[in-house]
C-alpha cells in the first residue's frame, strides 16, 4: 500500500502545481477620489503603487471624472467604469498622438500567462471642440511578452455591450513576475487623448505539460501494480 500511496500522490501533486485551477479576476476602476466605483471593481485613485489581491498596480497620468458619461442601456451596464479614468492629452503642437500612460503590474507569478482586458474611452460631446471624436488606443508590452488588441473608440456611440470599448489579450509575465504596458491614444483628425478606464486581470487556464502528464501516469501505473500484486496473492 505504501508504493501505491506515494505514486498516486506524486501524480496528483504535479497536476496541482501546474496551475490547473485559476484565481478569480482582479477588476480595477481608475478614477479620481470620490468617483463612483463600478460594481464589482476596486478603485485606484492615484499614481501611488496599490496592492490588490497580492498584485501591485501603478499607473502614470492624471485622473478625471466625466460623469455623466455613457448611459446604461440594454446589455451595457458599465457606465460607472467608462465615465472616469487616468488620462493624458495631446498638445496643440503634436495633436495626432497623446502622451503615453505606463501601466505596471508586479507580484505576479513568474513567466505565467495572464488574460488581460483594458477599457479605454471617454464620452463627451466633441462637436465644436478640438478633441477627436474617434481615437485608436494601442497597448505595447514593454515588460513581459504577448499583446493586447487595440481599441477603436467613438465618443458619439453608446456602447451596446460592456466590452465594446476594450482591448483583450494574453500577456506573459517576465521571470520576476512583472508586466508593463505603454498605452497610447492616436487620432488622424483633431487632438488625440489617452484614456485608461479600467482593467480585468486573470491567470490563464493552464494545460499540464507532457512531463506532468507522464508523472500523473506513473501514479496510475503504481495503482495498477498494487492491484495486480493483490490479485496474485489472492490466487
Amino acid at each position: 500500500m505504501k508504493i501505491f500511496h506515494l505514486s498516486l500522490s506524486a501524480g496528483f501533486l504535479a497536476l496541482t502545481l501546474s496551475g490547473a485551477t485559476c484565481a478569480a479576476p482582479i477588476l480595477i476602476d481608475f478614477q479620481p477620489t470620490g468617483g463612483t466605483v463600478q460594481s464589482g471593481f476596486v478603485a485606484i485613485t492615484s499614481n501611488a503603487a496599490t496592492n490588490i489581491s497580492g498584485v501591485t498596480f501603478q499607473t502614470t497620468g492624471l485622473f478625471f471624472d466625466r460623469n455623466p458619461g455613457f448611459a446604461n442601456a440594454g446589455a451595457f451596464t458599465y457606465e460607472d467604469l467608462l465615465d472616469d479614468f487616468a488620462y493624458t492629452n495631446a498638445t496643440a503642437g503634436s495633436p495626432s498622438t497623446a502622451p503615453t500612460i505606463t501601466l505596471t503590474m508586479t507580484g505576479l507569478a513568474a513567466s505565467t500567462d495572464y488574460d488581460l482586458r483594458i477599457w479605454s474611452g471617454d464620452q463627451f460631446a466633441c462637436a465644436g471642440t478640438v478633441w477627436a471624436c474617434n481615437v485608436t488606443t494601442t497597448f505595447t508590452t514593454v515588460v513581459g511578452s504577448g499583446a493586447v488588441s487595440s481599441v477603436l473608440f467613438d465618443s458619439s456611440t453608446n456602447p451596446a455591450t460592456n466590452n465594446q470599448y476594450s482591448g483583450f489579450g494574453t500577456v506573459m509575465s517576465d521571470g520576476a513576475g512583472a508586466i508593463t504596458l505603454n498605452i497610447v491614444g492616436s487620432a488622424p483628425f483633431g487632438q488625440a487623448y489617452t484614456r485608461l478606464n479600467g482593467l480585468s486581470l486573470e491567470q490563464s487556464s493552464v494545460v499540464p505539460l507532457p512531463a506532468t502528464l507522464a508523472l500523473f501516469g506513473l501514479g496510475l501505473a503504481g495503482l495498477g501494480y498494487q492491484q495486480q500484486r493483490k490479485a496474485v496473492k489472492a490466487a
